[in-house]
């Protein structure tokens, strides 16, 4: 006779070591993703405040250049012009570094699956500031300051400062030393007065550093001889077009950023988070969000539009679906 109670033991026996096991691997994993969510909140928080300074002097340098009179510096001439061509290709580089070293210090970390995680955001913000700049989909935009994902790359790793220690940029003067240490500081293109084409001096670009920035300092001058013309009253001519529109998605992009490395605003100037007047086509946070209250506000327009015109629920229900057909059709 089978021995009912030692088979009713034994499987209690292994259903207690199956569930043992199992809460053991859970703790486990519980354990091992604690311990990789809080190495993503160090590495993320070691470099938050380095990158949102970073981001602060790109975004503030675009949108002067797009909406302020920091474009006027460069027919004044002189070190005023120097300033506006030398330093904003330092801020670019400068941002583009720290991105560089992110990158490099994240490859051997794990990143969170839950979609919701700020250190995801991030990731996802920085890979739209690195789209932005190498996208070549809009028309309007041309070539001004773009950047391919090869060259910000480049630009990233050129920019590191020299010697060992902690990863960092260099600073503005290590900068202009290593802009000018392959002799003459190269010139921003200009028009020849007979034949009124822009002569761009290709042997003032040798040297592998500043080649680099080459797009950069062709943008700040076209959108420079640009304005000029257009503020030529002088000579007054036909309307040149401001090829700036990447520049305008970028600052609401680095904005963005802003917006999640410090979303209470106590780490940087609340003054230079203004966003410049939004591009032609833009999809940034902000106007994503606006973009979504206008059309919620447009469908229940349309609802109480339908539901007014009849009495009954069923003519409501028929007069509700012709209105949103066409406006669908719209």
């Amino acid at each position: 006779m089978v021995d009912v109670v030692s088979i009713v033991v034994a499987c209690i026996s292994l259903v207690g070591a199956v569930l043992a096991a199992a809460f053991t691997a859970y703790s486990a994993y519980l354990s091992d993703e604690r311990k990789r969510q809080q190495e993503l909140t160090k590495f993320f928080g070691k470099y938050r405040d380095a990158l949102l300074l970073a981001t602060q002097d790109l975004q503030s340098r675009f949108c002067n250049i797009t909406d302020y009179h920091v474009m006027d510096w460069y027919h004044r001439g002189g070190r005023e012009k120097e300033s506006l061509l030398l330093y904003t290709s330092f801020v670019v580089g400068q941002f583009l570094c720290w991105i560089y070293i992110i990158r490099k210090q994240a490859q051997f970390l794990q990143y969170e699956t839950d979609k919701a995680t700020r250190n995801k955001d991030l990731t996802k913000a920085m890979s739209k500031i690195t789209y932005e700049f190498a996208t070549d989909q809009y028309d309007s935009d041309g070539m001004p300051f773009m950047l391919w994902r090869g060259d910000q790359m480049s630009i990233g790793e050129l920019m590191l400062a020299a010697g060992t220690g902690e990863p960092h940029p260099m600073g503005y003067n290590a900068f202009h030393q290593k802009w000018t240490e392959g002799g003459k500081v190269p010139a921003a293109p200009q028009r020849n007065p007979e034949t009124g084409e822009m002569e761009t001096h290709a042997e003032l670009w040798s040297g592998q550093f500043r080649t680099w920035f080459r797009p950069i300092i062709d943008g700040v001058v076209m959108l420079g001889e640009a304005h000029a013309a257009n503020n030529d009253l002088e000579h007054p001519q036909e309307w040149i077009p401001l090829r700036n529109q990447r520049l305008r998605r970028l600052q609401h992009r680095l904005v963005d950023l802003m917006d999640l490395l410090d979303p209470e605003g106590l780490r940087s100037e609340a003054n230079w988070m203004k966003r410049c007047n939004r591009a032609v086509e833009c999809e940034c946070q902000f106007y994503a969000r606006e973009a979504g209250i206008k059309s919620t506000k447009a469908i229940v327009g349309v609802v109480e539009q339908a539901c007014a015109v009849t009495s009954t629920d069923e003519d409501a229900f028929t007069t509700l679906t012709n209105h949103v057909a066409e406006r669908h059709r719209k």
